[in-house]
C-alpha cells in the first residue's frame, strides 16, 4: 500500500500542505481538507481515499474562488457557474458548490437581480427593455425578472428615470434647433431601453421646460 512519506507546508501559500507518497509529491490540500482527512505521517493510504481526497481539493479550491468574488460584489447563479466552468472545474464539482451556496444563501438571484436593478437605477440608469436584457444575460429567470421589474413600470417613475439618464448627456440643452434637440433627446433614450411612450412624454416635459428657461433669456 502506498504510505504518506511527507505533510509540509507550502511556503508560498498559507494555509495548505503538501502531501507526498512513497517520496514523491502527490497533491497539495488545504489545512480544512487535510485536518478533515485526518492524514499523517507513516499512514498507509487506500488509492480510492486519495481520488476522494482529490475531489475534496478541488471542491476546496472552488470554494475559495467562489468566496474571493462574492467578497466584491453579489453573483448570479449562472455567472458563478460560467467563472468556475472557464476555469476548468468539472460540471459535479461546480453543481455541488452551487447548490451548497444556494442552501447557505451565498447566492441568491432574487438578490442578486434586486442589487443589480437598484445599482443601475442609481448610478446608470436605464429604462425596462435594457435593465430586462441585461438581466436575462446574467441567468435571470424572465417570470422572476418581471416580478421585480413590475415596481419600476409606473409612468411618472419611468419619465423621472429617463430624465435623470439624459443629466448625463448634457449637449442636447445646447441645441438651439428644436428639432435636433427632440431627435438627439429620442435617439439616446431609445439606445437606453426607455420606450417610445416614456421618450414621447419626457421630451414633451423636457421641451417645456427648456423652452421656457430660453424665453426668459
Amino acid at each position: 500500500m502506498p504510505v504518506i512519506t511527507a505533510i509540509l507546508p507550502q511556503k508560498r501559500r498559507k494555509g495548505r500542505f503538501s502531501i507526498f507518497i512513497d517520496n514523491e509529491f502527490f497533491l497539495g490540500l488545504d489545512e480544512e481538507v487535510l485536518y478533515s482527512a485526518k492524514l499523517k505521517e507513516g499512514q498507509t493510504v487506500d488509492p480510492e481515499k486519495m481520488k476522494e481526497l482529490v475531489i475534496q481539493e478541488e471542491y476546496s479550491r472552488a470554494k475559495q474562488n467562489v468566496l474571493h468574488l462574492l467578497s466584491r460584489r453579489l453573483y448570479s447563479c449562472h455567472e458563478i457557474r460560467s467563472k468556475l466552468i472557464q476555469k476548468g472545474y468539472e460540471t459535479y464539482i461546480v453543481d455541488k458548490l452551487i447548490e451548497d451556496f444556494l442552501s447557505r444563501k451565498y447566492l441568491n438571484d432574487r438578490q442578486f437581480a434586486e442589487s443589480w436593478v437598484e445599482n443601475r437605477i442609481a448610478h446608470h440608469p436605464r429604462g425596462l427593455r435594457v435593465l430586462q436584457y441585461e438581466l436575462l444575460r446574467k441567468g435571470i429567470e424572465r417570470e422572476l425578472i418581471t416580478e421585480i421589474l413590475q415596481s419600476y413600470r409606473n409612468m411618472e417613475d419611468q419619465i423621472s428615470l429617463a430624465e435623470k439618464a439624459l443629466n448625463k448627456k448634457k449637449n442636447y440643452s445646447n441645441e438651439k434647433d428644436l428639432r435636433n434637440r427632440k431627435r438627439k433627446i429620442y435617439q439616446y433614450l431609445a439606445q437606453k431601453g426607455f420606450s417610445p411612450d416614456v421618450i414621447q412624454e419626457t421630451v414633451h416635459h423636457l421641451l417645456g421646460k427648456l423652452n421656457k428657461m430660453d424665453s426668459e433669456d
